[in-house]
């Protein structure tokens, strides 16, 4: 369950703005943006993006992206999705603000160890990383309904959605 890769980038201008997050930086240097997917459309969209971008993206171009959290469709060797899922998990220790989707156990799983301190990015309380659920956004926009959430919201997406796929 991912957003559209422009849907992201809106949000991160968004961070950017309200953050401030070129503060700092020389000139010649772009905001980085950490990037870890299983979704092989986001990277392919990011790469096309990035092109005409004011960000640098920092990924793990060997990710053999499995396209799914559930193990029954993995195509892969088990040992290469466990150590792409520990390089994720690394690479995102050294982002100062983590955006999750929090239906994924990989992002429970992640902001557990974040907001326990696991964490290179600083030691003061200001310093910390700030995970943030996509669910838990004030803008509905940027909301992902995990099969479990009960709202009007998301029966009304799933609904839509289950419309498309008939069409298909």
């Amino acid at each position: 369950i991912c957003l559209e890769f422009p849907t992201y980038m809106k949000l991160v201008e968004e961070m950017h703005q309200e953050h401030d997050l070129g503060a700092g930086q020389s000139n010649s240097s772009k905001p980085h943006i950490v990037l870890t997917t299983e979704d092989p459309n986001i990277m392919t969209a990011m790469k096309s993006y990035s092109n005409k971008s004011s960000f640098d993206f920092i990924v793990n171009h060997r990710d053999i992206q499995q396209g799914s959290g559930a193990p029954r469709s993995f195509q892969d060797n088990a040992d290469n999705i466990l150590l792409d899922s520990i390089i994720a998990l690394k690479l995102q220790f050294r982002a100062k603000y983590v955006l999750g989707n929090c239906c994924s156990n990989f992002h429970l799983l992640l902001f557990d160890f974040l907001q326990e301190g696991c964490s290179t990015v600083g030691a003061t309380q200001e310093q910390q990383v700030q995970p943030m659920c996509l669910q838990e956004h004030p803008n509905p926009e940027y909301h992902i309904c995990c099969g479990w959430t009960k709202s009007d919201e998301c029966d009304a997406i799933r609904d839509r959605q289950a419309a498309e796929r008939q069409q298909q």
